[in-house]
């Protein structure tokens, strides 16, 4: 996230195939690749990014880690969005909601209406509706429940684009 505010995302990538971590540990090998596909997407290698993403959600079984699949599945959504690929992004969203609704997540609830209102309502956006989700999403983006971080720049930015 430094990188990101210094505006040195190109750096991210550097290295990253030769970085070293203990495959074994589950965290750390989700950890990783959540890293590697960020890096990605900031140096506009989406695509990549995507495919990195989507395996680790494939292969993983996530269902005993709450938090880490909200965080992957929100993340690889946000990424689909952006490579403007609205179906894929649609279907996580949904799938994600069922899983947060009644849950203490309301900033992953602010975030998928967000995006829902991005790639399924464009007649209905206005900048002060896309501002006032974003302000939820990180009004109730704190302590253990707090997710998107890497990607809070980038969220940022829709404010400024819609």
């Amino acid at each position: 996230n430094v990188y990101v505010k210094l505006d040195k995302k190109n750096e991210l990538e550097k290295n990253i195939d030769n970085m070293l971590y203990d495959s074994s540990d589950f965290y750390t090998t989700v950890s990783f690749k959540l890293f590697k596909s960020i890096s990605k997407f900031y140096n506009n290698k989406i695509a990549e990014a995507i495919i990195i993403l989507s395996e680790q959600i494939k292969y993983l079984t996530l269902k005993d880690f709450f938090h880490l699949e909200i965080e992957l599945k929100l993340t690889l959504a946000f990424f689909y969005f952006k490579q403007e690929e609205y179906q894929y992004t649609d279907e996580l969203i949904k799938i994600v909601l069922r899983k947060v609704n009644k849950t203490k997540y309301k900033n992953a609830i602010a975030f998928i209406q967000l995006l829902d209102l991005l790639i399924n309502n464009p007649s209905k956006i206005t900048k002060l509706k896309v501002k006032k989700l974003i302000q939820q999403f990180k009004s109730n983006n704190v302590g253990q429940n707090k997710i998107l971080e890497c990607i809070q720049p980038e969220i940022e930015i829709l404010s400024l684009t819609y």
